[in-house]
């Protein structure tokens, strides 16, 4: 790089690890570490107000504290060199910084199972071998009609078009002398060819594109067997914790919305490379894949516009199937493979439910079934004799560990099960049982639901100073859930639950359980009368389904109406990448399926408040007390 190319350029190096990086004068710490590919903690997409993406500034000339900052971090911290790596720019030279291990994002538990049914593959496309004679004197054909010619006469088959990939591949493979061909073809179009070689079958690759992770899997398309599966944080994280910052990051970034693009498809790359080196295997030999996500992960990978996403009547760019070439897209994969995107319901219901309907058997199921995909966006399914109502609840990042003090996602370390032993002490568990180190959403849950039972919090959320396990800081009550880290001697620091928590934990279940109430008043049906409640994602398969009953997030339904079916939105994928029948399926379904929007239903505002009251007696009461109120003209209630 010349002189006149280093001006106004910044190194720098981020520790432990010396990952280092120049980068324009003016940059943030955040862009910074992304390019040394370093993924930091980033809820509120670069605002400052999550205070998650904590670095020490240790040497170098950075930007003083803004006001955001000032907020998020104390006089002391800020004076030992404490910043935020999304509000502090470099300048001059040199800049070294420090990042505790708290800011990284975390590698999570992922969720690749299910427990769904299986299907019968009818892939869009096929492999076969031919034998294509050599040009004899004379012979004026060109490689195409012979194969053509090949492939009629021994197989029946027709080509009426080709990929430019496989015309190239084609006349390669015979210019080197080869006779016996493998020709892939989807449909009557020609997509791939070459000399046969030892491979583990037809092969493709389905992605559940979620918000906080994304599940990629390896599967023989003749079969529909799942060969391999890997997880991968998601991450755009690192540009905002849920849908709603991630559109405000690509409407208001300079490059966002591409920053947003690329950084999922290269994390799609790596599951991709990941499974193919593990199993022998190349990219290329990837003919199909099928991509599920929600409308915004959707719009965001295909390079859609997401600004209509953003406003009311919040409507996608386009709401069917599509198709596209991996290559369009940057994808690892053969030239010819294509891509396909099975449509969005609505603007913030996603591919990603449709598949999770299709895998769940929601239309052959007799009775009222209820679908719930739990995590940052929810979305919720209900299946009456009416047919399929869907709709979307904003439940934020405290499922998923965020917004909370002590939040974690679903690592090692997590504390995710507390229950209340015999003699009112708690009992805490954590993942893979190591030390504790923070509360991931299951753990946060059955939290306060023992803290409910034991009293220590109220029906309304409120926090009892009573107990001797509350401690105050701040002016603000909090509950001591484990010592942190392996110190077991009294020195180590207390994992906590705050009244700040208990109220993002209300606001998060209250927004699943308003959309349930509203989905079953609209079809006028009871709670009662379900007779199924399927229980998806990762969030769903590892709650505690009688500590989402304490604190009423769902319907009192006994436990065996209730089933913990896994990953249905990978599960569906998986059926669409091998079936057209299940692509034709979902098209159908889809045109089909209403959708509900929440903020435009009738009083969903007290839908809300009562679905914030903690216990089923709580919330049932609140929605009585204000109906009566109604009924009788008076004055009705605006929160728990």
């Amino acid at each position: 790089m010349g002189a006149h190319e280093n001006a106004g350029m910044t190194s720098v190096s981020f520790h432990p690890g010396k990952h280092a990086v120049k980068v324009k004068g003016g940059s943030s710490l955040m862009e910074a570490a992304r390019l040394a590919g370093l993924e930091l903690q980033g809820l509120c997409g670069g605002r400052g107000s999550c205070g998650k993406c904590r670095v020490l500034v240790l040497e170098g000339k950075v930007s003083e504290p803004d006001a955001e900052e000032r907020k998020a971090l104390s006089p002391g911290e800020l004076r030992r060199g404490l910043r935020l790596a999304c509000r502090t720019r470099v300048s001059g030279k040199r800049v070294e910084a420090l990042i505790p291990p708290q800011s990284l994002l975390e590698r999570q538990r992922i969720q690749l199972e299910s427990e769904l049914n299986p299907f019968k593959p009818r892939p869009p496309v096929r492999l076969v071998r031919i034998k294509v004679e050599p040009a004899g004197p004379g012979d004026a054909r060109s490689d195409l009609s012979r194969l053509e010619e090949a492939l009629l006469s021994s197989r029946g088959l027709k080509v009426k078009s080709f990929d430019a990939a496989a015309a190239r591949s084609l006349g390669e493979t015979l210019s080197s002398g080869a006779t016996e061909l493998e020709v892939a073809l989807r449909g009557d179009r020609l997509v791939a060819v070459g000399e046969p070689r030892p491979r583990r079958g037809l092969l493709g690759m389905a992605v559940d594109l979620g918000t906080s992770k994304i599940a990629v899997f390896l599967v023989d398309l003749l079969s529909g067997k799942t060969l391999d599966a890997c997880g991968i944080m998601n991450p755009q994280l690192a540009m905002g914790d849920d849908v709603i910052t991630r559109i405000s990051y690509a409407l208001e970034k300079e490059d966002g919305a591409l920053r947003l693009q690329e950084a999922a498809r290269d994390a799609v790359n790596r599951g991709i490379f990941t499974l193919c080196k593990n199993n022998g295997l190349e990219p290329r030999d990837i003919l199909e894949l099928c991509v599920v996500g929600n409308t915004a992960m959707h719009h965001l990978f295909l390079g859609l516009p997401v600004r209509r996403l953003a406003l009311s009547p919040f409507s996608p760019v386009i709401s069917e199937q599509l198709e596209v070439e991996a290559r369009e897209l940057g994808m690892e994969a053969h030239p010819g493979a294509r891509v396909f995107f099975p449509p969005p319901l609505a603007g913030y219901v996603g591919s990603d439910h449709l598949a999770a309907i299709i895998a769940s058997r929601m239309v052959r199921r007799g009775g009222i079934c209820l679908l719930a995909d739990l995590g940052t966006n929810t979305e919720l399914a209900l299946k009456t004799p009416g047919g399929i109502t869907c709709c979307s609840c904003a439940s934020g990042p405290a499922f998923e560990g965020g917004c909370l003090e002590w939040g974690m996602r679903a690592a090692p370390g997590a504390v995710e099960h507390v229950a209340l032993g015999e003699r009112g002490e708690l009992e805490v568990s954590t993942i893979d049982g190591a030390a504790p180190a923070g509360l991931c959403g299951s753990g946060a849950l059955s939290a306060l639901a023992s803290l409910l039972e034991a009293g220590t919090v109220d029906a309304g959320g409120r926090m009892s100073a009573a107990d001797v396990r509350v401690r105050e800081k701040d002016g603000e009550p909090l509950f001591r859930i484990a010592r942190r880290g392996a110190a077991q001697d009294g020195r180590g620091r207390w994992i906590t639950l705050s009244q700040k928590d208990v109220r993002e934990m209300q606001k998060a279940k209250g927004a699943v359980r308003a959309g349930v109430e509203m989905l079953l008043e609209r079809a006028g049906v009871r709670a009662e009368d379900i007779d199924l409640l399927l229980l998806a994602g990762a969030f769903g398969s590892y709650l505690d389904v009688p500590s989402v009953l304490e604190i009423a997030m769902l319907p009192p339904l006994p436990p065996r109406r209730i089933l913990q079916v896994g990953n249905a939105a990978g599960a569906g994928a998986r059926e669409m990448l091998c079936s057209t029948a299940a692509r034709r399926r979902a098209s159908r379904l889809a045109a089909g399926i209403d959708y509900l929007e929440l903020a435009t239903y009738p009083n969903h505002e007290m839908f809300f408040a009562a679905g914030m009251m903690l216990g089923e007696e709580a919330v049932r009461g609140f929605m009585e007390k204000w109906r009566g109120l109604k009924r009788g003209g008076g004055k009705r209630h605006q929160g728990a």
